[in-house]
C-alpha cells in the first residue's frame, strides 16, 4: 500500500488557506473504501468475495481503511481551521439499491466509515458524504453516524417521492443534488426551469438543501438549458419563496 505520510499535505494546507477567506472549503473527497477494494481486486471478484471469501474481502478492506484513516488524519492536520467540511465519498449502490445486502454493509463498511466520520468530528468539521444511487436502506445509519450532508441525491432512483424523502429525513440531514443529469440532455430551457423549481420546492422547504444537478453537467446539455438551470435557481428565492 502507498505510504499515507508521503503525500503533499502541505500543498493542501496552502490551498485551503488561500480559498478559506472566500469559500467554504471541503476535502479530501475521493478516498473511498469499497471502490478502492474494487480497484484492487476487480469489481466482480470483490463483490463475490464478500460472500465466498469474506476473510479475504475484509483483509483487503482493512488495509485500505488503515491507509485512508492515516491519510485523512494528515490531511485534516495540514488544513486545520481553513477546512470547513470533511468530505468523503464511496459508491456501493446502483439505481435500484445496494450492490449487496444492508446487513453486509453494516458488517464490513459501517464500522470503518464510523471511525472516519468520528475523525472529522473530532477536528470540528461538518461531515459531507458522497454516495450515488438508491442508498435509502442505509441512510438512517449514515444519519446516526453523524453525516451532515448527503451527496448526491438522485431523486429518479428512489422508491419514494421528493416530498416523502424530505418529510422522512429532512430534519436530520442536508440534501445535495436532486436535478437529474440523465434527464437534462432531453429538456429544453423552459422544462429545465420547471424542473428546477419543482426540486427546490420539494427539498428546500424549511432549509437543509443545497440545490444542484445530481452529477456533473455533460457536454450533451445545451448552453441554453444550463443557463436556465442556474438562472432559475439564482432568482427563485428572490421571488418571495420562504423555504
Amino acid at each position: 500500500m502507498p505510504d499515507p505520510d508521503c503525500y503533499p499535505f502541505a500543498d493542501a494546507g496552502r490551498a485551503a488557506a488561500f480559498y478559506a477567506p472566500r469559500y467554504a472549503v471541503r476535502g479530501p473527497y475521493w478516498k473511498p473504501l469499497f471502490c478502492q477494494v474494487n480497484s484492487l481486486m476487480g469489481m466482480e471478484n470483490s463483490i463475490i468475495s464478500i460472500l465466498a471469501e469474506p476473510e479475504l474481502f475484509e483483509g483487503v478492506l482493512e488495509m485500505v481503511f488503515a491507509h485512508t484513516y492515516r491519510f485523512c488524519e494528515n490531511y485534516l492536520n495540514a488544513c486545520g481551521k481553513d477546512l470547513d467540511i470533511f468530505y468523503l465519498g464511496d459508491d456501493f449502490a446502483g439505481q435500484r439499491g445496494l450492490l449487496f445486502s444492508p446487513e453486509l454493509w453494516r458488517k464490513f463498511l459501517k464500522p470503518r466509515y464510523q471511525k472516519l466520520f468520528e475523525l472529522g468530528k473530532k477536528h470540528g468539521k461538518l461531515v459531507w458524504f458522497h454516495s450515488c444511487g438508491n442508498i435509502l436502506s442505509v441512510l438512517p445509519d449514515l444519519i446516526e453516524m453523524g453525516v451532515d450532508v448527503w451527496e448526491t441525491v438522485q431523486l429518479h432512483t428512489l422508491p419514494i417521492t421528493p416530498q416523502e424523502l424530505k418529510r422522512e429525513y429532512g430534519r436530520d440531514i442536508t440534501f445535495f443534488g436532486g436535478l437529474s443529469t440523465q434527464a437534462l440532455p432531453f429538456l429544453g430551457p423552459d422544462e429545465v426551469a420547471v424542473e428546477t423549481r419543482r426540486v427546490i420546492e420539494a427539498l428546500g422547504e424549511g432549509g437543509g438543501y443545497i440545490f444542484g444537478p445530481d452529477h456533473h453537467i455533460k457536454p450533451d446539455v445545451s448552453v441554453e438549458s444550463t443557463r436556465a438551470l442556474f438562472e432559475t435557481a439564482r432568482t427563485f428565492c428572490r421571488e418571495g419563496w420562504t423555504g
